[in-house]
């Protein structure tokens, strides 16, 4: 079998062609950094509402007893309108009578009285003795955060008693568990081995984090780029052959 000199020229060239381009595009790569995409709840670009956990797995429960509680989830939001809050399942335990509601705070960092309170629920209920409460909570207009501390919260007052929200050790949500207490006298804290609450936060509207968009279309530019080069030699073989073909002279 005799192999004309065009064909092994052009399967040279070809070779060598994706090889350059291999280096070539390697070395802009490592050049360039493809910015990540960041969460929320503490500092970050991304926003983690809207969410849903009622229906996850409740491994544990938060006692929110005290005179003057807030307990909820620490988010990160980027423009959202939220309309309501929903809990389920709560269990109290005594013989008083509270009134609970929710709350959105913002730069909810260190503790309440350096927060600033956005908004409250349209609607207040009753905090009285009972098992697998369920409450909804509406924000008429839809209220408007962007912050990335951003505190959804569930606010009882005049409660002195037990009340048992349901809670998972395991991260099942955006953000964290958020709490803050003022008998006795505290500032935010996460309780010990909760990772969130079961809650759901409905919103509409807000955008994207820049970080997270930068990093999908730069991620994007890479893999066609290596499509590019994977597909460069099979089209310089043909193009090296026709040529060579052309220019060697037949024997």
């Amino acid at each position: 079998m005799v192999v004309s000199l065009a064909l092994v020229l052009a399967l040279v060239g070809s070779g060598a062609g994706l090889l350059v381009g291999i280096f070539a595009f390697g070395e802009v790569a490592d050049s360039l950094e493809c910015p990540a995409s960041s969460g929320g709840g503490g500092g970050g670009g991304s926003s983690d509402i809207p969410f849903d956990t009622l229906a996850e797995s409740s491994d544990s429960t938060i006692n929110g007893g005290a005179t003057n509680t807030w307990i909820g989830q620490l988010v990160s939001t980027t423009g959202q309108q939220i309309t309501s809050v929903t809990v389920n399942g709560i269990n109290t335990f005594g013989e008083t009578t509270g009134t609970i509601e929710s709350q959105i705070w913002i730069g909810a960092v260190t503790d309440i009285d350096t927060s600033t309170l956005v908004a409250e629920s349209d609607n207040t209920e009753q905090l009285a003795g009972g098992s697998n409460v369920n409450f909804t909570f509406l924000f008429t207009p839809p209220v408007t955060v962007n912050d990335p501390n951003t505190f959804v919260a569930l606010h009882m007052e005049n409660w002195d008693s037990e009340a048992e929200f349901l809670s998972s050790t395991s991260d099942i949500s955006s953000g964290h568990l958020w709490m803050h207490q003022e008998d006795p006298l505290s500032g935010f804290f996460q309780q010990f081995g909760i990772e969130d609450m079961l809650l759901k936060v409905t919103a509409t509207g807000g955008s994207v984090g820049e970080g997270e968009t930068g990093s999908e279309q730069c991620q994007s530019a890479k893999d066609i780029a290596w499509s590019v080069i994977g597909i460069m030699p099979v089209a310089l073989f043909f193009g090296l052959f026709t040529l060579f073909n052309f220019v060697i002279p037949k024997s």
